[in-house]
């Protein structure tokens, strides 16, 4: 399973497979078991850079909930600028938590159901690198969305003056 993880994460590998390595044990029945309890580890890009990295990290649906859920706070709220800013802060704080462990947990689940199929060993890695890997175009779009959105609040802001 280790090589699998290593070629799978494509980007940064060793920092993941320490964490695969604390956190799961190899079974022989399906290959690893995850131990009990609670798998915390700190991931400074993914608290400074939250959304570019899920979706940088292929963790699409997370990325999107975590721009959503600020998105409709900020839109829909009548809450204060500052409730909001500690909402976003501790936001990105239980990601960068939990980044590692949710970045592992969904490859250990991709990688046991691409052996559930018939993929020939020469394709293998091939395949582990496209339902894993990294997306660099998901992180440029998220950093252009950003970019865009502080364009739109500086046009808004100087049209308020």
């Amino acid at each position: 399973m280790e090589r699998d993880l290593w070629v799978y994460c494509m980007s940064a590998p060793e920092k993941y497979l320490a964490f695969f390595r604390r956190v799961y044990t190899d079974t022989p029945n399906d290959g690893v078991e995850r131990y009990p309890g609670l798998a915390l580890s700190w991931t400074w890009p993914a608290f400074f850079f939250t959304f570019p990295w899920l979706l940088f990290r292929k963790q699409y649906l997370l990325g999107f909930l975590f721009l959503g859920i600020i998105t409709i706070l900020g839109i829909l709220s009548p809450i204060s600028d500052l409730f909001l800013l500690v909402i976003w802060i501790v936001l990105k704080f239980v990601i960068a938590l939990n980044a590692k462990s949710i970045y592992v947990g969904k490859a250990v689940t991709k990688i046991r159901e691409a052996r559930t199929r018939q993929i020939p060993v020469r394709e293998w890695e091939a395949h582990l690198q496209l339902i894993g890997g990294v997306s660099h175009l998901g992180a440029l779009l998220a950093i252009a969305y950003i970019v865009a959105l502080i364009i739109v609040d500086i046009i808004i802001l100087n049209g308020a003056a």
